[in-house]
């Protein structure tokens, strides 16, 4: 018998077409992003508090001047990061300066690095919490091509995802790594169980990131 299933990773806000399939009778299931009113199945990441990992890590070095880059702001994986983020700089009293970026992109991580660098000094960021890592590794060559800053020493860099890239770019990228594995074999799992069951019984499960330290940021 043929298996009818669905396994999305949406970008955009409306659900309603997704819904409207499952309510057809084929299971869908969200990976990294939940349906709020819980009418999907999904697997998900903590995003909120890998945004806090991330800048309880950046404040562990010693930064005063935190910044977070990311965006569209519609997508709920990169809003949830920033949350985190500024929840953890507001604890002990420090401003999360925010660059908002149109897509997630190298070429968007540099564009955007060019602008910073080129910030006077005491304006500047002396570390950048980016949404995903492709972000963080252009806007790691802008500080490297584009300035004299020095990584980790006068600009720390924090991705997210850890993707294969991260460890071997020129300085290697300090980021918070998604169990992807586990979200795979989970969203699979779910899914067959679904289908075999005929029953619309939705499965909400959140794992934990984890923080990679490479050279990218400062010690703690």
């Amino acid at each position: 018998m043929a298996l009818r299933c669905a396994m999305v990773t949406p970008t955009g806000a409306d659900l309603s077409k997704l819904e409207g399939i499952a309510t057809r009778g084929t299971p869908v299931m969200l990976v990294d992003r939940e349906a709020g009113d819980h009418s999907l199945s999904s697997v998900t990441v903590d995003n909120v508090a890998g945004g806090r990992m991330a800048l309880d890590h950046l404040i562990a070095g010693g930064c005063a001047r935190p910044a977070f880059i990311g965006g569209p702001f519609t997508l709920p994986q990169v809003s949830d990061r920033a949350r985190g983020a500024r929840e953890s700089a507001a604890q002990i009293g420090l401003d999360l300066s925010v660059f908002e970026t149109d897509e997630l992109t190298i070429l968007a991580g540099r564009s955007i690095g060019e602008r910073i660098v080129s910030l006077p000094e005491n304006e500047r960021p002396d570390a950048v919490f980016c949404a995903n890592d492709l972000l963080a590794v252009g806007f790691m060559q802008a500080v490297i091509m584009f300035s004299g800053l020095r990584v980790p020493e006068d600009l720390a860099i924090i991705g997210y995802d850890d993707i294969d890239y991260a460890f071997s770019t020129i300085v290697p990228l300090t980021s918070v790594r998604q169990p992807a594995d586990l979200l795979g074999r989970t969203a699979v799992e779910s899914l067959l169980a679904e289908n075999a069951s005929g029953e619309q019984s939705h499965r909400d499960e959140r794992f934990t990131p984890e923080l990679v330290v490479r050279q990218s940021t400062r010690a703690g």
